[in-house]
This record gives C-alpha cells, sequence and structure tokens, in this order.
C-alpha cells in the first residue's frame, strides 16, 4: 500500500473537503493547519456528512453522491471542533484545466464541470513574483496584461453557491508568448553564409529560432545569441530568414520576423577570350548550371572604362579599338540585380587593322621586294609571310618593307603581310599578293625527227618548275610563234626542204614572266609519193602505181621484200610490174622519190600485198552426228595458209578458218543436207585461192518425252516430242520378251493394242530423216498392261479404330488396299490375302475403303474396287461445367480435333430430365433453378448420326440470386457501414470484401448489413457483397459499391515568403490519403477557393499591406469528401514607393525637396530618413511632399521612404544632391604674391589655396579681375563683362583677364600668369599684356558654376563670387636706374653697327680698284 502525504491551509468555516484521488481516499482535520494521509485501498466508494454531533459519534444518516469521500474530524488538541450552524457538502473539484490561444499578454482558460448546482470560480495566477485573483461564474476565462515570455501557473477553483464552500484547486502552467525580435538584419553575406543579428527586450529569458528557407529547401537553427551566421548555404540564391523568440519551456514561440537576402553568387569559371576582330571581342564562360543570375561585364584598355550586363554566358564587346590591349572582368549578379560574386579578369589584344597598299616589285630569280602603308602612330610589328604551295617561310619586321631573298626561280609566291599587337601574338588580317620569279633560260635544245612539213624540238628544264615555253621559228622571211607546256614542240605547217631557225624561251606560270632564249637549226625533208596501189595479183606477179606533185624534177626508187629476198629496180614512171613472185606470200613494196641530187630522199611509200595461194584438194567429209561432220583435204607442204570453211543448208550459210587441213563443223542442225567449201586463205587473211566444194545429211536427233500412259488390260498409249518443223517419220517398235512387232508413222503418237493383260512390255521409238535412210538414235521405255478388277468387297467388324475388309479374284494377284478418311493423305497395304483389318483409324470418323489388284511390278494397278464405313467416336473428355448462373450451367467438353461428329446432351435433377443435340464442344444449359444440383451426361455420335460412343456424366449447382440495395453510409476516417437485401427466406451466407487498389479484406456474415473498420483516411475503398448457398461453396453474383473515407486534417500549415502581392502556403501531407487539397482564402467581404496537388501553393495577386485568412483543407479523389481545414493568418508586405522625385534646388539654402506618390495597397502612413533625421506620415493625398532643410550643399545624401504597413515594411533607397550656390569670400582684403617680371608686360599673382572654399559648392573655374581704378576698394558682378579690349578702349577701367579651368593640387599656394596673351576657350576673355608705368588693383573672381553666352560671362546662370581688391598693387613702373641702363645699351649698339658698316665699306672698295685691268702688275721674283 502506498502512503502520500499532504499539507493545506484549512479554512475555520469549511465543514467539508473533498480531495479526491482514484482508488483511495481518506482526509483528517486538524484545525488550520492540515496533515492528511491518503491510504490507497481497494474499498467501496461511500460518502458520509460531517456533523455537529459529539466527538467519535457517526451521524445517523449517510448522504450519497459521487466522488465525496469519508471524512472523519478530530482535535489533535483534544478538544472537539467549533460548532457550526449548518452542514453543506462541497462542489466537486474542476477537471479538464486547459490553457490555449496564449499571447504576448494574456491566456484563454477553460475547464469543465459536472455537478448541475450553482458554483462560481475562483481564478489565480503568478509568475512567481506577482500574484492576481479573479471570480467567474463561466467555465472559461481571459486572462489578460500579462508579461510576454513569462512562465505562469493558473489555480481554478470552483466554490459552492454559498460563496465560501470551496473543492480543491487544480493547476495548470504555461508561458505567454515571447514579444517579436527587432530590427532584424542580413549583413556580411558570402556565396555560402549570411550573418543575420537581432535587438530583443533586455532581460528576457528567451532563446531564438532562426529559419531558412531558398523556396525548396528549409532549415532550422535555435540559438541563445542575438545573431547567427547561417552557413552551408547555396551561392547566388534569395534565402527567407525567420526569426523567431522561444519562451524558456522551449516551446512558446512569439511572432516571426522575417527578412531576405541574396547570398553572393559564385564567381564565373573558364572566362575566355575568343574571335578577336578590331573592334569586337567574344567573351565566353561557364557558370554552375540552374542558378538564377545575370553577368556584369566590364573593359578597359587603360583610358577608359565600359559597363554591360547580360543574362548569357556570353558576350561580344563591340567598338574597340583596334590593336589595343584590353581587360575584361566578368562577374555573376543574383536576381536581385545588386548582389555581385567575385569578378574574375583576362586580357586580350583586338587585332589590328590590315596593312594597305601592298605592292610586289623587283622580281629577279631569287628575290622578290615588298612595300606596305600602315595607320600612322600604331605600335605594331609585321609578320611577312611567303609560300610557294610547298613551303612556307615567316620573318619579322618593324619596318613597312622587306626584301625577300633565297627563292627559287619561275615559282609563283604568295606574300602575306600581317600587322601584329604589341603582345607579338594578335595579329590583324592578313594581306595579300601573289608574283612570279623569273625563270631560268631552258637547256640542251635538240633537233629531231624532221619531216617534210615539222621538226621535233626537245630540251631539258629543271625538274619540278611550272613554267611554259614560247616556241619561236623562222625562215628568214616569215616567223611564228607558239607556246607550250612540255619539254618538247613539234612544229608543223613548214615548207619541205626549207632552213629553219628555233628559238625556245621559259615562261613562268602567269604566262608573262619570261626568262633568256635558246636557239638552234635544221632543214625539212622533200615529200614523199602519194597514191601508192597494189593490184591485179596473181599467184606469181603484182602490179604498182603512185601519183606525185607535178613539176618535181625526181626519180623512183622501187622496193620489194618477201622477208627472205631483197630486190631493187629503177624507175622514172609513176607505175611498175613486179614479176617472178611465189604464190600465197606475203610483199612489201616501197616506193622513194629521189631529189635531183641523187641523195635528198624522201619518204618512202609502203604497201603490202599477198599473192593468191593455191587451191586445195582430195576434200572428204565423215563421222557424220545429230549435230556435226568432219571434213578432211590436202594441200602443198610447207605452205603458209590458213583455210577458210564455208556450210550452208539452203537457207543460212556459215563461215569458219582454221589452220589445220581438217575441220569439225558444230552447231549444225540435226536431219538436213548441208554443202561445204574449203578455199585456202593467204597469211594476211584476206587473198584466197580457188574453192573446193562437198555436201552430206546429218543425222536427226532422237525422240523427246516417250510417254507411256492410258493402259488397259490389253493396250497401251505412246506418245513423244520432236523437234517441230522437222522432216522426219518415225519406226514404232515393242517386245514382251518372246514376241517383236514393228510400225512405221509420221505422227508423235501411236496406240498399241492386242496386248495381254498384266504383261510387262519394252517400246523402241526412232526418228528417220527425209532419205529414209539416216536415222537417229532409239528412244525406249518400258511397262505393264493393267491386271483386271477384284470383286464382292465387303466391310464387317467395326471398331472405334479398326475395320475388316474382305474380297474375291479370278485369277492369282497381289492387292493393294487403301483407306482414306478424306481429309488426310490415302494410307496403302499391299497384300497377297483376299482379306485384310485396316487398323489405327481415327474414332467416329467415315472412311473409303478401295482394293486394287496388282501385275508383277507392284506398281501397276487395276481398276479399284471401293466402299465406305464410319468407326465407332470416342467418349468425350474433360466434361467441365463453369459459368454457373441462377438459371444456366456452361458445359465445355474435349474430343480429339478434327472429328465430323455432333453430341447428344442430357440434364436431370432427379425428378426431370431434358435432352439436346449440339455439334460444338460446349453448351449452354438454360432455364434451370437456382441452387439446384444438376447431372448432366453428353454422348458423341458420328456424322452418320447413328455411330455413337461412351458417355461422359458430371453433375453442378446453380448460382444463388445476387445481393440488392447494397448501401455505403456513415464514413469515417477509417470505417464505413455497409447495408443490403437479400430474397426472404433464403438460406444463404454473405461474404464481404474491400480493397484499396493494393490491400483486400474479407470478412464473412450471416446479417444483410457490416461495418467495415480499420480503414486508412482519404482513400477510395470497393466493397463487393456476394451470397453463399447452404454449401458454402456456390457464390451468387457479387454487388458492388465504392465509397471514400473522409481525409485527415493537414499537418503543419506555414505561411511563409510574403510579398507585397503573395504568400507561399505549405503543409505537410496529413496521414492517410487525399487527392487534392482545397485552398480558401477571406479578405473581409472577398473570397476565393482553389484545388491544389501538392503540399505547397503560391498565393498571388495580393493587395499589399492587407490582412488575409487562409484555410486548407484535404479532399478525397472524388472531388467531395472533404476532411477539416486548417486556417493561418496573414499580413502582405507594404508595397514600397516606386514613384518619387527628389530636387536639391540651387541658389537657396541647402536641402531636399522630396516628392512621392502613394504606393498601391493598403499602408498605415509612412517613414522618410535622411541621414539622422526621421519623419513619419500617417495621412495624407496620393501626393506626398516632405522638405528636410539644415544639410550641406553639394553633398550626396541617402534617402530612405519606408511603407508603413500591418506586416513587413516597403521601403525605396535612392541617393539625392542638394544643390549649389555662389562661393563664399572673405568680406576683408585678401593677401596676394604679386611677383613683377622685368619686361613690366607680364606679372605672376599667388594667393592661398584656401580662397578656393568648396563649401557652397565645388570651386570649378577662378578668375583674376584687374582695375586701373585705384580708388575703388569692392568690385560689381558687372564688372566681369569687360574684357582686355574693353579696357584698352577705355570703355571700363576694370576687367577679367584670366580664366582658369580649376586644376586640384597639393600645393597651399596658387599661382596665376597675368599677360601670358592666352584666351579662354570659348569667350572674349584674353589674358592681354600689362602696360608700362600703370598700378592694377586686383581681386579674385570664383566660380561654382560658368555659363559663357555671347563670349562672356552670363551672369544670369553662373553662380560667382568676387573676393574684396587686395591691399597688394600690382605696379609696372621700372626704377630709374634701370631706364638709364637700358638707353645706353641702346647707344652702344648704334655706334657698334656703324662701325662695322664703314669697315665692309672701305674693303670692297679696296677689292674692286685691285682687279681694274688698267693697273700695271709686275711679278716680284
Amino acid at each position: 500500500m502506498r502512503r502520500d502525504t499532504f499539507r493545506w491551509t484549512l479554512p475555520t468555516a469549511l465543514l467539508g473537503l473533498c480531495v479526491m484521488f482514484q482508488g483511495f481516499s481518506s482526509l483528517t482535520a486538524e484545525g488550520n493547519e492540515q496533515s492528511t494521509t491518503l491510504s490507497t485501498a481497494s474499498t467501496s466508494s461511500t460518502s458520509e456528512t460531517l456533523s455537529t454531533n459529539s466527538v467519535g459519534t457517526r451521524p445517523s444518516s449517510s448522504t450519497e453522491g459521487a466522488g465525496i469521500t469519508n471524512v472523519t474530524s478530530a482535535a489533535t488538541n483534544g478538544n472537539t471542533p467549533s460548532e457550526t450552524s449548518a452542514t453543506t457538502a462541497g462542489p466537486v473539484a474542476v477537471t479538464s484545466l486547459i490553457v490555449s490561444n496564449q499571447t504576448t499578454s494574456s491566456v484563454f482558460l477553460s475547464w469543465n464541470f459536472k455537478q448541475e448546482s450553482s458554483v462560481s470560480y475562483r481564478v489565480e495566477w503568478t509568475n512567481g513574483s506577482v500574484s492576481n485573483t479573479d471570480n467567474t461564474s463561466d467555465t472559461s476565462y481571459t486572462v489578460t496584461n500579462l508579461t510576454a515570455g513569462v512562465n505562469y501557473t493558473f489555480n481554478v477553483t470552483a466554490f459552492a453557491a454559498d460563496g465560501v464552500t470551496a473543492r480543491a484547486s487544480i493547476q495548470n502552467s504555461t508561458f505567454t508568448r515571447p514579444d517579436a525580435v527587432t530590427n532584424l538584419t542580413a549583413s556580411n553575406q558570402t556565396t555560402s553564409s549570411v550573418f543575420l543579428s537581432w535587438n530583443f527586450k533586455p532581460g528576457s529569458n528567451v532563446s531564438y529560432r532562426v529559419e531558412w528557407m531558398n523556396g525548396n529547401v528549409s532549415n532550422t537553427k535555435n540559438t541563445s545569441d542575438k545573431s547567427y551566421k547561417v552557413t552551408d548555404l547555396t551561392a547566388g540564391v534569395n534565402y527567407t530568414f525567420n526569426v523567431t523568440a522561444v519562451a524558456a519551456d522551449g516551446v512558446t514561440t512569439g511572432a516571426s520576423v522575417q527578412n531576405s537576402t541574396f547570398t553572393r553568387p559564385d564567381a564565373v569559371t573558364n572566362l575566355i577570350v575568343s574571335n578577336q576582330t578590331t573592334s569586337s571581342v567574344f567573351l565566353s564562360w561557364n557558370f554552375k548550371p540552374g542558378s538564377n543570375v545575370s553577368y556584369r561585364v566590364e573593359w578597359m584598355n587603360g583610358n577608359v572604362s565600359n559597363t554591360k550586363n547580360t543574362s548569357d554566358m556570353s558576350y561580344t564587346v563591340t567598338n574597340l579599338t583596334a590593336g589595343v590591349n584590353y581587360t575584361f572582368n566578368v562577374t555573376a549578379v543574383a536576381a536581385d540585380g545588386v548582389t555581385t560574386g567575385a569578378s574574375v579578369q583576362n586580357s586580350a589584344f583586338t587585332r589590328p587593322d590590315a596593312v594597305t597598299n601592298l605592292i610586289a616589285s623587283n622580281q629577279t630569280t631569287s628575290s622578290v621586294f615588298l612595300s606596305w602603308n600602315f595607320k600612322p602612330g600604331s605600335n605594331v610589328s609585321y609578320r611577312v609571310e611567303w609560300m610557294n604551295g610547298n613551303v612556307s617561310y615567316t620573318k619579322n619586321t618593324s619596318d613597312k618593307s622587306y626584301k625577300v631573298t633565297d627563292l627559287t626561280a619561275g615559282v609563283n609566291y604568295t606574300f602575306n603581310v600581317t600587322a601584329v599587337a604589341a603582345d607579338g601574338v594578335t595579329t590583324g588580317a592578313s594581306v595579300q599578293n601573289s608574283t612570279f620569279t623569273r625563270p631560268d633560260a631552258v637547256t640542251n635544245l635538240i633537233v629531231s625527227n624532221q619531216t617534210t612539213s615539222s621538226v621535233f624540238l626537245s630540251w631539258n628544264f629543271k625538274q619540278g618548275s611550272s613554267v611554259s615555253y614560247r616556241v619561236e621559228w623562222t625562215n628568214g622571211s616569215v616567223s611564228n610563234t607558239d607556246n607550250t607546256s612540255d619539254t618538247s614542240y613539234t612544229v608543223t605547217n613548214l615548207t619541205a626542204g626549207v632552213n629553219y631557225t628555233f628559238s625556245v624561251t621559259a615562261v613562268a606560270a602567269d604566262g608573262v614572266t619570261a626568262g633568256a632564249s635558246t636557239q638552234n637549226s635544221t632543214f625539212t625533208r622533200p615529200d614523199a609519193v602519194t597514191n601508192l596501189i597494189v593490184s591485179n595479183q596473181t599467184t606469181s606477179s603484182v602490179f604498182l602505181s603512185w601519183n606525185f606533185k607535178p613539176g618535181s624534177s625526181v626519180s623512183y626508187r622501187v622496193e620489194w621484200m618477201n622477208g627472205n629476198v631483197f630486190n631493187t629496180k629503177n624507175t622514172s614512171d609513176t607505175s611498175y610490174t613486179v614479176t617472178n613472185l611465189t604464190a600465197g606470200v606475203n610483199y612489201t613494196f616501197n616506193v622513194t622519190a629521189v631529189a635531183a641530187d641523187g641523195v635528198t630522199a624522201g619518204a618512202s611509200t609502203q604497201n603490202s600485198t599477198f599473192t593468191r595461194p593455191d587451191a586445195v584438194t582430195n576434200l572428204i567429209a565423215s563421222n557424220q552426228t545429230t549435230s556435226s561432220v568432219f571434213l578432211s583435204w590436202n594441200f602443198k607442204p610447207g605452205s603458209n595458209v590458213s583455210y577458210r570453211v564455208e556450210w550452208m543448208n539452203g537457207n543460212v550459210s556459215y563461215t569458219k578458218n582454221t589452220s589445220d587441213k581438217s575441220c569439225k563443223v558444230t552447231d549444225l542442225t540435226a536431219g538436213v543436207n548441208y554443202t561445204f567449201n574449203v578455199t585456202a586463205v593467204a597469211a594476211d587473211g584476206v587473198t584466197t585461192g580457188a574453192s573446193v566444194q562437198n555436201s552430206t545429211f546429218t543425222r536427226p536427233d532422237a525422240v523427246t518425252n516417250l510417254i507411256v500412259s492410258n493402259q488397259t488390260t490389253s493396250s497401251v498409249f505412246l506418245s513423244w516430242n520432236f523437234k517441230p518443223g522437222s522432216n522426219v517419220s518415225y519406226r514404232v517398235e515393242w517386245i514382251n520378251g518372246n514376241v517383236s512387232n514393228t510400225k512405221n508413222t509420221s505422227d508423235t503418237s501411236y496406240t498399241v493394242t492386242g496386248l495381254a493383260a498384266g504383261v510387262n512390255y519394252t517400246f523402241n521409238v526412232t526418228a528417220v530423216a527425209a532419205d529414209g535412210v539416216t536415222a537417229g538414235a532409239s528412244t525406249q521405255n518400258s511397262t505393264f498392261t493393267k491386271p483386271d478388277v477384284v470383286s464382292n468387297l465387303t466391310v464387317s467388324d467395326k471398331t472405334t479404330s479398326s475395320v475388316s475388309l474382305s474380297w474375291n479374284l479370278q485369277e492369282k494377284s497381289s492387292y493393294r488396299v487403301g483407306w482414306t478418311n478424306g481429309l488426310m493423305e490415302q494410307n496403302r497395304f499391299n497384300t497377297s490375302n483376299t482379306s485384310y483389318t485396316v487398323t489405327s483409324l481415327a474414332a467416329g470418323v467415315n472412311y473409303t475403303f478401295s482394293v486394287t489388284a496388282l501385275a508383277a511390278d507392284g506398281e501397276t494397278e487395276g481398276a479399284p474396287t471401293q466402299t465406305s464405313a464410319f468407326t465407332r467416336p470416342d467418349a468425350v473428355t474433360n466434361l467441365t461445367f463453369s459459368n454457373q448462373t441462377t438459371s444456366s450451367v456452361f458445359l465445355s467438353w474435349n474430343f480429339k480435333p478434327g472429328s465430323n461428329v455432333s453430341y447428344r446432351v442430357e440434364w436431370t435433377n432427379g425428378n426431370v430430365s431434358n435432352t439436346k443435340n449440339t455439334s460444338d464442344t460446349s453448351y449452354t444449359v438454360t432455364n434451370l433453378t437456382a441452387g439446384v444440383n444438376y447431372t448432366f451426361n453428353v454422348t458423341a455420335f458420328a456424322a452418320d448420326g447413328v455411330t455413337a460412343g461412351a458417355s461422359a456424366q458430371t453433375s453442378a449447382f446453380t448460382r444463388p440470386d445476387a445481393v440488392t440495395n447494397l448501401t455505403a453510409s456513415n464514413q469515417t476516417t477509417s470505417s464505413v457501414f455497409l447495408s443490403w437485401n437479400f430474397k426472404q427466406g433464403s438460406n444463404v451466407s454473405y461474404r464481404v470484401e474491400w480493397m484499396n487498389g493494393s490491400v483486400s479484406n474479407t470478412k464473412n456474415t450471416s446479417d444483410t448489413s457490416y461495418t467495415v473498420t480499420n480503414l486508412t483516411a482519404g482513400v477510395n475503398y470497393t466493397f463487393n457483397v456476394t451470397a453463399f448457398a447452404a454449401d458454402g461453396v456456390t457464390a451468387g453474383a457479387s454487388t458492388q459499391t465504392s465509397a471514400f473515407t473522409e481525409p485527415e486534417v493537414i499537418r503543419t500549415l506555414n505561411a511563409t515568403n510574403i510579398t507585397t502581392s503573395s504568400v507561399n502556403l505549405s503543409w505537410t501531407q496529413p496521414i492517410g490519403r487525399s487527392s487534392f487539397f482545397r485552398v480558401q482564402q477571406m479578405n473581409g467581404s472577398s473570397s476565393w477557393k482553389k484545388t491544389v496537388e501538392g503540399h505547397f501553393f503560391h498565393v498571388t495577386d495580393l493587395s499589399p499591406g492587407s490582412k488575409y485568412n487562409f484555410t486548407v483543407s484535404a479532399v478525397a479523389a472524388d472531388n467531395k469528401t472533404e476532411g477539416k481545414g486548417v486556417d493561418v493568418s496573414i499580413c502582405t508586405d507594404a508595397s514600397p514607393v516606386l514613384t518619387y522625385t527628389c530636387k536639391g534646388p540651387n541658389r537657396t539654402d541647402p536641402l531636399l525637396n522630396i516628392t512621392w506618390s502613394k504606393p498601391s495597397g493598403n499602408n498605415q502612413g509612412f517613414s522618410i530618413r535622411v541621414g539622422n533625421e526621421i519623419s513619419d506620415y500617417t495621412s495624407g493625398t496620393p501626393v506626398y511632399n516632405h522638405v528636410i532643410k539644415g544639410l550641406q550643399y553639394n553633398n550626396p545624401y541617402q534617402v530612405t521612404i519606408t511603407t508603413i504597413g500591418c506586416g513587413q515594411n516597403g521601403s525605396m533607397n535612392f541617393v539625392c544632391n542638394t544643390g549649389i550656390t555662389d562661393p563664399q569670400v572673405p568680406t576683408t582684403e585678401i593677401k596676394l604674391n604679386i611677383t613683377k617680371v622685368n619686361s613690366g608686360h607680364k606679372a605672376a599673382i599667388g594667393f592661398s589655396s584656401s580662397l578656393l572654399n568648396d563649401t557652397n559648392g565645388q570651386i570649378k573655374v577662378y578668375g583674376v579681375l584687374l582695375s586701373t581704378d585705384l580708388k575703388r576698394n569692392s568690385s560689381a558682378l558687372e564688372d566681369l563683362r569687360y574684357t582686355y579690349d574693353d579696357w584698352k578702349q577705355k570703355k571700363s577701367e576694370t576687367y577679367l583677364t584670366v580664366l582658369k579651368q580649376r586644376e586640384f593640387t597639393r600645393s597651399e599656394m596658387i599661382s596665376v600668369d597675368i599677360g601670358d596673351e592666352k584666351n579662354f576657350s570659348g569667350s572674349n576673355y584674353t589674358n592681354g599684356p600689362l602696360s608700362h608705368n600703370q598700378k592694377y588693383k586686383v581681386a579674385i573672381v570664383l566660380f561654382t558654376n560658368l555659363y559663357i553666352t555671347d563670349s562672356l560671362v552670363d551672369l544670369s546662370q553662373s553662380f560667382v563670387s568676387i573676393t574684396p581688391f587686395a591691399a597688394d598693387i600690382l605696379d609696372t613702373t621700372l626704377e630709374t636706374s634701370s631706364n638709364i641702363a637700358i638707353i645706353l645699351g641702346v647707344v652702344f649698339v648704334i655706334i657698334l653697327l656703324i662701325i662695322i658698316f664703314a669697315v665692309v665699306f672701305f674693303k670692297r672698295r679696296r677689292q674692286t680698284k685691285k682687279n681694274n685691268g688698267n693697273i700695271p702688275i709686275t711679278t716680284i721674283r
């Protein structure tokens, strides 16, 4: 037994106290300080009323009440307790005290109470230092004015209606929500980290939850510091950071504060510079795929810098200067257009311009001089390249000309000149020119092969040279020229017997550049005789004749030879008969014209011919076949002849040549008369002797395709083929071994009769030529005559696989028994008996049986005798019932495929029998009674409808009826209630099946309803209910319905990435399943609903600075079953100011005038920060205006306009410059350093650089004002309108002499030269020379803004101030001593010039006299 001791303070007036403790109850009251011992015991629950009886006396009656325990009161000091006037039962204790809806300053309490009597409640709360109490009659209470982030303990006590009697207190504790952090700042972004810092109320005992997400991934970290460095981030990504204060319990959180920033992108990689031109460069680089970045491209050449942005990973930089070195920087920029990664740098030269006017000149056989132009001032060198197609050479030079040497003669060289930038690598476009070097001279010029009209020239030239040649020739009066690419040339169209001079010159491939010429000379030959004709050949002589050009004084030389003997004769005639020749011999004849000198001979003219051969003798034809004849003959021995053999058959003639004295003529037509001619042919194959003739017949062909057919018992029909058109007859012979017979016929068929039955005969057929004598080869064939027919063929003893046959025949023979079922090939069996049992037949098939007598050859058959019969069918097999319905059964069975049978189906249920016939191997028995057992018999019948096989039997039950009105109702997240109807009185049970596509479950029941439990929420279930007959096996048709369970509520609904017009809603998939989610938005009176398939929804088109409530619920796939919704509320970010102007006016106080338009959406006002000044606006028109004063001139100020909203504020940052005004100048005289130049026309004025005070704006121009009015102490702005020329023209005593652009220097003094006669650009102000002996007052003019109009200072637009005139005077007066020295110097120079002039004059005069001729000159030795 466990004992627990409790202590409490008991009010004196308390009569009864209930302490509830499950399983035990015991109470001891001891004055105000009470000690209660609670003992756990298994006792019945009784309750007694504490009365005013004496100590130890039990009350006379008891009152039953649930939860009231036995209370015994005794005084520990032995005294009796104080008397009371009444006995009251106390209320039960409150139960289920719930703390909810915590805010930073309040908590909502609710509890339960079961007693019906009227009670009130005391609510007490304390944070450990401060306690508060309040009373309420409700079972809930909102505690307010709490401190944020503090742990409070709440006690609720029930009081009876008297307001005094109290039950035990019930207690709960919770933290209030902490305040939200403030001033959340993101800084020190790198590619993988961001530093967060924030503020929180000092002294708070909280930790902080830091959450960050990039739209896809969310991370959380806890920290006790007010800063956190978030690491392991992805470069170049926008992250949203939420910082939430968490109370000391680690659970209760304050409102989240959000900030967004980008991490710095990675640096680009592999920055490549390519495709340089004279004005552009192509840049390409790599970057991590999928990054949402743009790129900043910067380039500079040392003087000028440019920047461009691009979203591509390549960029073509244009408008560059040719041949200049550029440095390129590429920087990745995040999607906010501000956050940048590290820059990557590369350098490259642009391509220089191309050289111009490239000229090739002064070509020799080994050199060429090149010259070109290029843009002046360019820092380039030049690459000179030359090639001759095979070999390439390169030289570099800094000059704009180059002499290329060591070239090959006569070769075409291509010269490229390319400008090369200062890096020695980057080149401009090449400029090209081509030229040939001069070729060498040809060598070894040879003249040969002279004819009457041509000469063959050949020469040598260096191998591999690509040249052509110019050939020139002359006979002293006429000159000709031709070109050739060969090292030889045949000069034609010359005159016979004339002396010619030939020159050959090598020409380069351009057809222009030529080498030196080489020369040679020769004579042409006389003409040859023409039309040399050989005729009148005999076996011993030949007649020759020819022509020659008339008027020629020539004789002729006739020469002939036969290979062994050579003969010559001369004649003056143009004909000659050569005699005493040999028959059949080839002779060559030459006739040559010989000039009158008897030496120079023309070309010989030649002709050849054979003398005619002798005739052959003794021509014989022999060895004739169907297609050939053999010929033989004699001829004179030793003769060099061939033979022409000709043959013809009256229509067609053929020829064949042979060198033999015999010939086998082939490819002749059989049975035809041929005439043969044989002629001797000389060796030329043309000249022939006399022909010799003979005639003969060829043998006919043998007949073909001799066929024996239509045999009967006494005759045979013969037929054969023979070549159509042949003039032949046929001899037919037959023999049976004993008797031979012969018949002649002109037909190609013949019927032989009078033969004996069943006997073997041999037949010969021979073709005979038209002469009736010449016969072809015989063709032979053999056959038997047919035997007689059997009789009395009988069928008996049929089974499923056999039939017995018997028959009669008079003579002895063998027999062929054949049978077929009409579908398969006939089967045969030979027997010598007159009976036969056919086996291995197919059951139930109609067979046709034939018996035929066979001749002794075993092949020749007599006429068949035939009969037909069926075998018995087989019994059906595999009789199966299926597809039972309530009124039918489907029967199917097997039977040997191809059997031509029908089937008898019989069925009975014990009382009624039925029969049906069918030709199918299945049958549906209908009109049955549901749930009854039937016996089925199936019997096969042969095609005759009579022959039957054995019966097959089976039994089956019909199916019960299906249940009706199946209904699914009362769906919850885990159960569905099913109910259905069935025909009353049926003795059935039910199978309930349900499945969700992947899992199937089954339950059996005898009721017509069932509650399916343990289902998954949001899932579509299919339910089947099936009735089963009393045997528990045979089932009726299933009845089906479908229903969805209700989806569970979603989990962890979060609203993140809140912007001015959108918010990201995300949640966790509910337990179970759902098809999609329904998102509902409420904003005051407007609302919408949308469906979402994922766990994320990006809400857009929201109004900035507005409150919205979103409800998300899960919906099942039927689009109607919906779970309970979960709510979240947000406030969109305020829209930043987008339209604004900021002006810093000139010539006013230094201020900024800011004007902006109201941004879209709602807001709670604006905050404007300029420097440290903050101004708030809560109302106004659509256009707001604010002036910031107390600033400094010409300074940039960071301005921030913040739109204040119910959520995140919107800020617009920009820089605005204040204006300028007239410069500050001293009010007292300034101090100048004046230095005079001795000439008196110039001076130098120096003043302190502190005079150029930039307080009112930067001093851009300063000047010097001179005045010859020495009485003036101050100047006027109008004095600036007068120039040096105005002063010279006496228009003003004061003028502006110097204007200078300010140059920044570290020197403390600024010096200005006066009188250097320089002009200020664009104006009439000239720094004219000072006047002698003149005094000037000097003031300094300062401009923060200078406008020149009509060449003078525009006083209305220029911002200018003039200092007071300085006390120092510019005095150009020279001292007296200096004047005297100057005068004496001038006088001295004049006297010196007079003396020099006199000396020169007298010297010239004396020289003139010395040269006069009237003065005698005496030479003194």
